[in-house]
């Protein structure tokens, strides 16, 4: 078989899922990444909701999550779910509950998110629960945003690391993040075997990998 038969041999399995693309926080569909794999996987259907859902200030992860739930309850067949960052997290959660979600694409998955957030500026999370919001910047629309504490509350809701089920995940993590440490990653990967980590000599937006990320990606989904 001609290398033109074995692409076409690969595009048609991959366009057996519906993959959706969850971007990370205080992103948005527009993001670089976002664009970067929907392109890639050209021919196949690509869902990337906008998590931000015109506001921003009332984000919580249990909204995304419910969101993204009813999205994948109208899908028929198998799902693969990219994730970055909180997006992430997202993933994984949903994989707990939803059986069609049948493979995860991770990127810096946000690992222990509430613990992130309680490690962070002591006096600025006395401010944000002081005032009720925080402003911050949103880089998917360029701009400083407000963000309500009720984000900070929700992530308490939910056990971010502690995740039960076995499925087949690539998860690529910067071993130059300063976000999300790359520990999280490698302590996941210790409990779950079907996972498949691969570190990389980059940041926590993973920008300069991107196509050597796609080489693992196209495999993965074939």
């Amino acid at each position: 078989m001609n290398n033109n038969s074995n692409n076409y041999s690969k595009a048609k399995t991959m366009s057996k899922y519906t993959y959706i693309y969850l971007h990370g926080f205080a992103s948005a569909p527009s993001s670089f990444k976002a664009r970067y794999f929907k392109n890639k996987l050209d021919g196949s259907k690509v869902i990337i909701p906008d998590l931000n859902q015109d506001d921003f200030y009332n984000l919580t992860l249990s909204r995304q999550i419910q969101q993204v739930g009813e999205i994948i309850k109208d899908i028929d067949g198998e799902i693969i779910v990219f994730g970055s960052s909180m997006g992430g997290l997202t993933a994984l959660l949903l994989a707990e509950k939803y059986p069609s979600i049948s493979k995860l694409v991770l990127m810096a998955p946000a690992f222990r998110m509430s613990e992130l957030w309680v490690n962070g500026d002591k006096a600025r999370l006395q401010e944000w629960e002081q005032n009720g919001e925080v402003s911050l910047m949103h880089y998917g629309y360029k701009e400083n945003k407000l963000l309500s504490h009720g984000f900070y509350q929700d992530l308490f809701l939910h056990d971010d690391k502690n995740f039960k089920r076995q499925l087949p995940v690539l998860n690529f993590h910067g071993i130059n993040d300063d976000v999300v440490p790359i520990e999280f990653s490698r302590e996941y990967q210790l409990t779950h075997p079907q996972s498949t980590l691969i570190e990389l000599d980059d940041n926590h937006d993973l920008g300069v990998s991107l196509d050597f990320m796609w080489d693992k990606v196209s495999n993965f989904c074939d």
